[in-house]
């Protein structure tokens, strides 16, 4: 049986993986900072380990180190900025890879990763990441309940439903931010 919503997902993971992907590109061609570069890396893999879930069709195999991989990259772009005040725990989600495997590996790296995202978005500069923290938020939960899924009894659907909220505010919130930058490059250029 297809499972529509999972296809959904990752469908809509990628698009919005890929325009963040682009996004965070820009900005590192334009203020050339690492941080940036990191975030555009990180959002790649995301976009990778979606696509190919999306095209094979197993999650585990070869999309979830991808997304491991990709949510470690992001934690690091994120305490390497240079508002954090985290940059002494960078090592931290690289322990973990020798310890933790599978999905538990990524929740616990999500899990960093919303943390070092919620202290950084209450610097001021970055109130615009927000939104992000959300999506952050909902992947957690959704790498939880996948981990724990038979001991919490919920459904391959509900986890996925959780994904699809996240990337939909992934979407709408990268769109906002690229028609707002949009706008300001056309004002700048009458």
């Amino acid at each position: 049986m297809v499972d529509y919503t999972k296809i959904f997902g990752l469908l809509l993971g990628s698009i919005a993986s890929f325009f963040v992907f682009v996004f965070y590109l820009n900005r590192f061609f334009n203020r050339e900072k690492i941080p940036s570069l990191l975030r555009s890396l990180s959002f790649f893999l995301f976009f990778l380990a979606s696509s190919v879930g999306l095209l094979i069709g197993s999650s585990n195999t070869f999309s979830l180190p991808l997304a491991t991989v990709g949510m470690v990259v992001l934690y690091s772009s994120l305490v390497l900025d240079e508002h954090s005040r985290l940059r002494y725990s960078l090592p931290i989600p690289f322990l973990a890879l020798f310890f933790i495997d599978s999905h538990k590996l990524l929740l616990v790296e999500s899990l960093l990763a919303g943390i070092a995202l919620m202290e950084l978005s209450y610097n001021n500069e970055h109130k615009r990441l927000i939104p992000f923290v959300v999506v952050l938020t909902l992947v957690v939960i959704a790498e939880y309940f996948t981990v724990y899924k038979d001991l919490l009894k919920v459904s391959e659907i509900g986890i996925n439903f959780l994904y699809i909220i996240a990337s939909l505010i992934l979407l709408l919130w990268i769109l906002f931010y690229l028609i707002r930058e949009l706008i300001r490059l056309l004002k700048n250029e009458d």
